[in-house]
């Protein structure tokens, strides 16, 4: 058993690039020239379709031109002074995970 364990600097895959999975789902919708960020915007835009499923069409659609917004904690005192500390979890989880 080998006293190297742990992360390396440059080992697995680089950040950005896709999976194995990813790829083969990209490369298999070109092949049938289907793109599902169009065809959402289709169904979005139809007005002779259920309400409900426009607005889903574009609540999904919306994540790719805006970003979804994060839980902030906001600490008040009773004098009416505001204490506003933006914590970025992802950043956390970055502390965390290097000790």
């Amino acid at each position: 058993m080998s006293s190297k364990g742990g992360a390396r600097p440059g080992a697995g895959r680089p950040k950005g690039l896709p999976n194995k999975r990813t790829k083969e789902i990209a490369e298999r919708l070109a092949e049938l020239d289907c793109d599902p960020i169009e065809g959402m915007a289709m169904i979005a835009n139809d007005t002779t379709l259920d309400h409900s499923l426009r607005l889903q069409a574009f609540k999904e659609l919306a994540q790719y031109v805006a970003p979804k917004r994060k839980s902030v904690d906001i600490d008040a005192t009773i004098d009416g002074n505001v204490s506003i500390e933006v914590v970025r979890y992802s950043d956390l989880d970055e502390d965390t995970s290097t000790q």
